[in-house]
């Protein structure tokens, strides 16, 4: 089935991730030495493939099956280089992880599910190891978000899908909390406009999540309150 349409791998784990088993080792090594097949499908079979991949529920487990056999790093192998890197001491997870849980915790919507994916692929570019506070990497999100048409052009992503991706990525690094109230939320809304402001909350309350888990639940609540209100307050 393979050797008849290399896309069937997609779907074999696609489908293995939902059920909550695993592959064979068999399996795994059959896939292992065939990847690169990947790279002779239609390119619109290819993306529809991997949307259905990012759309499933279980795409945290579908995805870390990409990175076990090798697919991801045919698709994405700009995302690869996140594997084993450490990041500040706030962070649990190295790099790669966090992307693939952030894109696991957004809104299942297909331009939410890619700003997830790759909203630090930018951060191995450049990193600074400081003492106190661990790695750290300036302008990642300027970094990552300059890498999403080169990403996404792989794929034949249209152009608008392509740009809202980008916006959201440029401009994830957003900190707030209950404190600062609804002024820099407001100015955030008119750096990126109405119709992006909701999608970007979505993608910020997400990646914090990825870190803290349901300690940061109630201040995601508020961000997310405050952003309404902001958004009732254009609406008078």
């Amino acid at each position: 089935m393979i050797s008849h349409n290399p896309l069937y791998m997609l779907t074999f784990l696609r489908n293995l991730a939902r059920l909550e088993e695993r592959p064979t080792p068999g399996e795994l090594a059959l896939i292992r030495n065939r990847c690169s097949m990947l790279h002779g499908c239609p390119v619109e079979e290819l993306r529809e493939e991997f949307n259905n991949v990012l759309l499933n529920p279980a795409v945290f487990t579908s995805l870390g099956l990409l990175v076990e056999t090798g697919l991801l790093g045919e698709l994405i192998p700009e995302l690869l280089r996140g594997k084993g890197m450490k990041q500040s001491h706030i962070h649990p997870d190295d790099v790669l992880t966090h992307n693939l849980l952030t894109c696991s915790l957004v809104k299942p919507s297909l331009h939410l599910r890619l700003a997830g994916l790759l909203h630090d692929v930018g951060k191995p570019d450049h990193y600074l190891d400081d003492p106190l506070l661990g790695r750290r990497f300036p302008n990642h999100s300027h970094r990552s978000a300059r890498l999403v048409p080169l990403i996404l052009g792989r794929f034949s992503y249209s152009t608008q899908l392509v740009e809202q991706v980008r916006l959201l990525v440029a401009n994830h690094m957003f900190i707030w909390v209950p404190q600062h109230g609804p002024e820099p939320v407001r100015q955030l809304m008119e750096q990126v406009g109405k119709n992006n402001i909701v999608d970007l909350v979505e993608l910020i309350t997400s990646d914090r999540k990825a870190i803290w888990g349901e300690k940061i639940k109630d201040s995601n609540k508020a961000l997310k309150r405050t952003l309404a209100r902001v958004i009732m307050e254009t609406k008078m």
